[in-house]
Parts: structure tokens; sequence; C-alpha cells
């Protein structure tokens, strides 16, 4: 859920004091679309920004599933970044990558010592709906719901997902419980049309790709 309170954004020029935001108030549960519409200059793209603290407001509250995001440190607001997927119109990809290599390069990033899955929602044209991460393990391994990634796909209308998940131990090679998770999955989304295009493994500057590696049923 998204809620914004009280929202406020003003910008200072040689001219004086401009308001792009004043006193937003919006709401977004679970589940729900919302479209923001309004001329050029109107403060959409502001609004948006604000959401995840790439612009800073002024004053108000930004909550993301009740967590509010002004009272966080630059470290916790990073880490709350992480579970906010957020489509922007420069898709800021590597064009050196591969789709896949792109889904794995935050990963390799991050440097994390626990295990995290992440759910990546396509639509049939193989365009991004949604990147999340579904899971944070407390250690060497992140509990997965086959349920939850039934319900994220259903939620974002997606035709097909790709998993990512990282492995502290430094090895991309997939465990034997990867693959069977991986084929729970699999055949969970088969009777929704919902194709699992792949399940990637990440570790330190490598990763595997289980449809590369024809580790995925067909």
């Amino acid at each position: 859920m998204i809620e914004l309170r009280n929202l406020n954004k003003t910008f200072h020029t040689q001219d004086g004091a401009l308001t792009a935001l004043d006193d937003i108030n919006l709401t977004v549960q679970d589940g729900e679309i919302f479209g923001i519409i309004g001329l050029s200059g109107a403060g959409k793209s502001t609004l948006v920004r604000c959401m995840n603290l790439l612009e800073r407001p002024t004053h108000g509250e930004v909550l993301v599933d009740g967590q509010d995001l002004m009272k966080l440190s630059p470290a916790g607001l990073r880490e709350g970044r992480r579970n906010i997927g957020m489509i922007f119109q420069g898709f800021n990809l590597l064009e050196q990558r591969t789709v896949l290599s792109n889904v794995a390069f935050p990963l390799m990033l991050a440097g994390e010592k626990k295990e995290m899955l992440y759910q990546v929602c396509l639509d049939a044209k193989g365009k991004l709906l949604t990147c999340r991460c579904i899971s944070k393990g407390s250690g060497a391994v992140a509990f997965v719901s086959v349920r939850q990634v039934l319900e994220n796909a259903l939620y974002a209308g997606a035709s097909s997902i790709i998993l990512a998940h990282n492995h502290p131990s430094g090895v991309a090679l997939p465990s034997q419980q990867d693959l069977l998770v991986t084929r729970q999955i699999q055949e969970a989304l088969s009777p929704l049309n919902i194709r699992l295009a792949d399940h990637v493994v990440v570790a330190d500057s490598d990763y595997v790709s289980m449809a590369e590696s024809g580790l995925l049923a067909r």
C-alpha cells in the first residue's frame, strides 16, 4: 500500500518559491491501479518521484506498506527502495547486457549476505510490468511462497515471469532445493497460462540462467 499524507514540494528559484505539490493526500491499496493525468508542468513526475524519495518532499509523509520513508536513514532508504518497483521513461538498462544480466546485476552489486528472491513480471510483449523483492531470508536460505508468486503474477496481469535470487555462498550453481521450488512454481503457473521464462541464480560476479542451462521443463 502507498499512502501520501499532507505532501508538499516547493522549489526555490530565482523568481521565488514555486509550489509543485500542495497538501497532497492519496492512498493506493494493494492491487489498485491509478493513473495520474495533468497538463505538462502540473507536477505529475514530481509526485511520482516523491513516492520513493528520488525527489524529497518539503514536508509530509510517504508511507509504503506502513513504513514512513521520510524517517529512514540514507542506508535504510536504499534498503527500502529494493522493495519498490519503479519503471522510468528512460529504462537505464546496460546496453551491453542481456535482459537476464540486467535483472541479475542489482543483486551482484548489492553484495547481500542474506538470500533474496526477486520476481519480475512481463506482459505478452515481454515488457516490464513489475520487479520486486518478494522474500528475504534470515541467512543463506529465503522462504519461497508459491502462492505469493502466483498472486503477484495475477495482480500484475503477467503473461510470463522471471525469478532471480542470490547465493551468499558465492556459488551460482542452482541447488536441488532451487530446482524443486522452480518446478513447483512452474507447475502452479501452467494452469493460469503464465510462463516461467527463467530463474536466475546470482553469486558475486557470476550468474546461472536455468533457461539457458536447460534446467527449466519445457
